[in-house]
């Protein structure tokens, strides 16, 4: 039986049978696990489909085509597996929403107000005679000269609420490929080791990094995509902000009114406040509520590529 119908019946056996098969030539090409074409290819003056390829170089295999998402030239197929490559890393990181973050629901109040002296470096003998979440009094404050108060987030609430951060998607790369083959390792019409083949594959291909002969393209494909790129979760800093306002007479925080500027008040964030005019009483109310400070939302990871390819084509192979 002859080499050319041991071929063929090989092929029909693995149609029929289920058994996978693959004819190689000298070239080194490797076909797929069917053979749609039986009767190969014929190389004739002027037919523009077809063309007389030659063997490919040392170490390199083909000829092959670039097909785009999964598709292939007319008379070409997918190679063995259909396995899709990722050519043109875009290196693109992650796109992350800012975050935001809402104090609604959020309740700040007193956790201490101070009557100090000298500065607030020294204590001063004033007692407290009441403490609420947004009023202090206090007696016996004759040789007190300074305050300063804090304000925190209700004891065991939740402070602002983040949201945002989300990741929209952007591409890693730029295009998936397949590599194509003849549909068949039989061809007629060439010689001096030559095979007649698609004019589309025109292409040769190497494991690993390479490079091409001048006046060739190169194409650097990846079968294997890793990404890990996302954005780092939201996160709020709650401070507790606002206004403290203050007088110095027997009637506590009953006068102090939130909305009135005019009032003496100083704000919950300073270190220090001077009281400036000397009283035994002082009182001390809270105006303010939740600052939010919105935190992360950055990207992090990264697309990585390995199981490198090189592919050298004519230059007007795209």
């Amino acid at each position: 039986m002859s080499g050319r119908w041991w071929r063929r019946a090989a092929v029909v056996a693995g149609v029929l049978f289920g058994v996978p098969v693959a004819l190689t030539r000298l070239t080194g090409c490797l076909f797929p696990d069917y053979v749609a074409d039986l009767e190969g290819y014929n190389c004739t003056p002027g037919d523009t489909s077809v063309h007389c390829a030659t063997s490919a170089p040392q170490g390199w295999l083909g000829p092959v085509a670039i097909g785009d998402d999964g598709g292939c030239p007319a008379l070409l197929v997918p190679a063995a597996g259909a396995t899709q490559y990722y050519e043109y890393p875009t290196g693109a990181p992650a796109a992350c929403k800012p975050c935001t973050c809402s104090p609604d629901g959020v309740q700040c109040v007193f956790d201490e107000v101070e009557l100090r002296g000298d500065g607030c470096n020294s204590s001063c003998g004033a007692t407290v005679d009441l403490a609420t979440s947004d009023c202090w009094t206090f007696q016996n404050a004759e040789a007190c000269t300074s305050a300063r108060a804090r304000a925190v987030v209700v004891p065991n609430t939740a402070g602002c609420a983040p949201a945002g951060g989300e990741r929209d998607i952007l591409p890693a790369f730029d295009r998936r490929v397949v590599l194509c083959l003849p549909r068949s390792d039989v061809g007629t019409g060439c010689t001096d080791g030559a095979m007649c083949v698609p004019t589309e594959a025109n292409c040769y291909y190497k494991q690993g990094p390479a490079t091409c002969a001048a006046g060739e393209q190169p194409h650097t494909l990846y079968e294997t995509h890793q990404d890990t790129r996302d954005c780092a979760a939201c996160t709020c800093n709650t401070n507790c902000v606002g206004r403290v306002h203050k007088n110095q007479n027997q009637n506590g925080c009953g006068p102090l009114d939130c909305d009135d500027e005019t009032q003496t008040y100083f704000n919950v964030e300073e270190p220090c406040f001077e009281l400036g005019q000397v009283s035994q009483l002082h009182a001390f109310k809270y105006c303010g509520g939740a600052q939010c400070e919105p935190d992360g939302g950055q990207p992090i990871g990264d697309a990585g590529f390995s199981d490198e390819i090189t592919v050298c084509c004519p230059t007007f192979q795209p």
